[in-house]
């Protein structure tokens, strides 16, 4: 099948009291009008980064596989990611022909949502990148119903985990485009960096 494409709903979360950096997405892809559940999932962790992602399965893999995160010198954590990493990425994603220089602008089709250090960012399709000023965002298809879920749920006694996939499962029920399973990761605060993996909790 050719041209898949992940119509789908990435979900970001950084808990308040941690600062784990928590991430969740769907299963559904979409070929023509063919639609696939895939057991690859949308989000995953590098080295201190947590990454998810929309558009073409090519892209999730070149993140996944070909690109290397790049080493923090002495920058802050705003300008590591809207800089350094962000020019990784585009290096990446042109040595693997996902990105194409149309009318002087280098471009993508998709976007990414990273957590690094207690911080979401969203990078768009022109690699433009905005850190979240809210704990929480999501992109995709279903990005508007997650986000609204998790706006009424500000305040309520569940965990980051539950938040996320009550806020996936609002954008299954009114989004074509986001079906289950979900998958959760999490990435622990800076301050347990010495055993900071992902973990599927």
């Amino acid at each position: 099948m050719n041209n898949i494409k992940s119509t789908t709903c990435i979900v970001g979360y950084v808990d308040e009291k941690t600062g784990d950096i928590y991430m969740g997405g769907d299963s559904e892809r979409v070929s023509w009008y063919n639609s696939i559940t895939s057991n690859e999932k949308k989000v995953f962790v590098k080295d201190k980064i947590i990454l998810g992602c929309t558009g073409y399965v090519t892209l999730l893999q070149a993140l996944k596989y070909s690109f290397t995160i790049p080493e923090r010198n002495k920058e802050d954590s705003n300008t590591y990611v809207k800089s350094v990493l962000v020019k990784s990425i585009k290096k990446c994603l042109e040595g693997d022909n996902l990105a194409k220089k149309e009318h002087n602008i280098v471009s993508f089709e998709g976007t990414i949502l990273i957590g690094y250090d207690k911080c979401l960012y969203q990078i768009t399709g022109d690699f433009g990148c905005v850190s979240i000023s809210d704990n929480y965002y999501s992109i995709g298809c279903g990005g508007d119903y997650a986000k609204g879920a998790l706006f009424t749920l500000r305040g309520a006694n569940l965990t980051s985990k539950q938040k996320i996939t009550k806020a996936l499962e609002a954008a299954d029920k009114f989004s074509v485009g986001v079906s289950k399973p979900f998958h959760i990761l999490r990435l622990k605060s800076k301050k347990e960096e010495g055993k900071s993996k992902g973990t599927g909790e």
